[in-house]
């Protein structure tokens, strides 16, 4: 006869874990991976950029005599958070197709752009297109010329273009490559080969077609103008 005490006990003991159950069902820790990519884009997004702050700037004094142009310039640049993003912003809407909306290929083009090399190299095209755009440095429009260049120069946009098609070219996704030579050919006059190296500061100009081969390198601090030709296949 076990008396209720016993049996107390008895119940006790069969809510204490087994070691045979702890065995069977090992306790594990949950770890955390970062997400590839995601330090150097929280660091695009969050590092000083003189240049950045300059086009910011520019875009809050435009509000003034043209408060019209809001909603552009605040989707344009006045929300965005660099000078990557704003211009991956403004080129995406421009060449989006039925095919490739304007979403997607934003996310494509800050996968591919390296944030280090392209940021680089994409800030100097910006610099040459503000100081050879060959305008009258004495005219008013001077005082938004930084602006004006990251919002309506194609021969930069071209050049950004070019630059994910030549990281999607290493990364050995031609067909994608090839899609995005043919959008900015039919979209901006400059068809130029992913497979193309061309260096930093480079300023284009595209308005009547400018052509750049497969084999063609081109060095930093270098003007293109329209109708030029170079390297071939």
């Amino acid at each position: 006869y076990k008396t209720p005490k016993d049996k107390l006990e008895e119940f006790a003991k069969q809510l204490e874990p087994s070691s045979t159950i702890l065995k069977e069902y090992p306790t594990t820790t949950t770890t955390y991976t970062e997400e590839p990519g995601r330090a150097p884009r929280i660091n695009r997004r969050t590092k000083i950029d003189p240049l950045w702050l300059q086009i910011k700037l520019e875009a809050q004094q435009a509000l003034q005599p043209e408060p019209e142009a809001g909603p552009q310039l605040y989707q344009y640049i006045l929300s965005q958070t660099s000078l990557i993003d704003a211009l991956v912003t403004i080129i995406s809407n421009e060449i989006s197709t039925e095919l490739m909306p304007a979403t997607s290929l934003r996310c494509l083009f800050l996968d591919m752009l390296h944030p280090e090399h392209d940021d680089y190299s994409i800030h100097f095209d910006v610099l040459a297109a503000i100081y050879r755009c060959g305008g009258n440095k004495n005219s008013s429009s001077q005082n938004c010329a930084a602006l004006s260049a990251v919002l309506f120069n194609q021969g930069l946009h071209a050049l950004i273009c070019y630059r994910v098609g030549h990281r999607l070219w290493e990364a050995n996704r031609k067909g994608l490559a090839y899609y995005m030579q043919s959008t900015v050919s039919s979209k901006y006059s400059a068809d130029i080969h992913p497979a193309a190296k061309l260096g930093a500061g480079i300023y284009l100009n595209c308005g009547c077609g400018v052509v750049i081969g497969e084999t063609a390198v081109v060095g930093d601090n270098t003007s293109i103008l329209q109708g030029v030709t170079l390297g071939g296949t």
